[in-house]
């Protein structure tokens, strides 16, 4: 897994890489076993009144922690306000 945050005139948006079971090899293109999901929890240190996900704007319920389910070689964009 990577992350990386980034405050923005709106909030925060929080990029999710979920890198892991992405098999690679020099001579080959990648495999990607999507059977394989990472649950994430982000747990702001801010109050976050929402939170949605960049691409598709769906709603993420706050309670307070964020529950993500990543499938392998995903990335998601999780806006906070």
């Amino acid at each position: 897994m990577q992350y990386q945050i980034k405050r923005t005139a709106l909030g925060w948006i929080v990029e999710i890489v979920n890198n892991e079971d992405v098999i690679k090899k020099p001579t080959e293109p990648a495999v990607v076993q999507k059977d394989k999901i990472a649950r994430v929890i982000l747990t702001p240190q801010i109050s976050v009144s929402s939170a949605t996900l960049l691409r598709d704007g769906r709603k993420l319920k706050i309670s307070p922690e964020i529950s993500l389910n990543i499938p392998a070689g995903e990335t998601y964009f999780v806006v906070l306000r």
